[in-house]
């Protein structure tokens, strides 16, 4: 529930935005909140299958995410024709908040886990991931794929994410466009 607050504030600073820097607050926010779902799909992935069908499935939630995205364009702009711009960030900000309400109220009990963990044991486990990642020859080659997916998500941004931005913060481009490849986890 602790990072759809940070989305949720995200999306309140966007509607309240009296500039460019709020306006990429709200963006960092919102990035910093939303980012965890990722990790907690991929988690979940790993238990419910095997490491033969993980990259399959992975793949497939990450295509999902990013048609999701995309699709979500039509179902936003709707919202902006009604609410304006700071109102539908405020529909957000709302959404955000009772989503964190039903989470805190259904997950309380959840968080037994992590109160006894051995916190050596996990600096430890998270130093020998972290070496294990940054050595890895798949890693290297994901960050090749990833970064030449990512051209089309550029490509996507300027033609409509930044020029719309720009429009509705009356920011300079410089600032939409940063904000814009935020989104991107640049």
């Amino acid at each position: 529930g602790g990072f759809i607050l940070l989305s949720m504030a995200g999306a309140l600073f966007w509607a309240f935005a009296k500039g460019s820097a709020y306006v990429l607050i709200g963006r960092l926010l919102l990035g910093i909140g939303v980012g965890p779902a990722y990790i907690g799909i991929l988690y979940y992935i790993t238990t419910i299958t095997d490491k033969k069908t993980y990259a399959l499935l992975a793949g497939i939630a990450n295509c999902a995410g990013t048609a999701g995205g995309i699709m979500a364009s039509a179902p936003i702009k709707m919202l902006v024709e009604l609410f304006d711009v700071r109102g539908t960030f405020l529909f957000f900000a709302l959404l955000l908040a009772t989503l964190s309400t039903a989470l805190f109220i259904l997950g309380k009990n959840e968080n037994r886990i992590l109160a006894h963990s051995d916190d050596s044991s996990l600096k430890k486990n998270i130093k020998d991931a972290f070496k294990t990642l940054i050595s890895s020859k798949i890693l290297k080659s994901s960050a090749v794929v990833w970064m030449s997916f990512n051209v089309y998500q550029l490509c996507y941004i300027g033609l409509w994410s930044a020029k719309w931005a720009n429009e509705a913060y009356n920011a300079s481009s410089i600032w939409t466009w940063s904000a814009s490849i935020g989104a991107l986890g640049l």
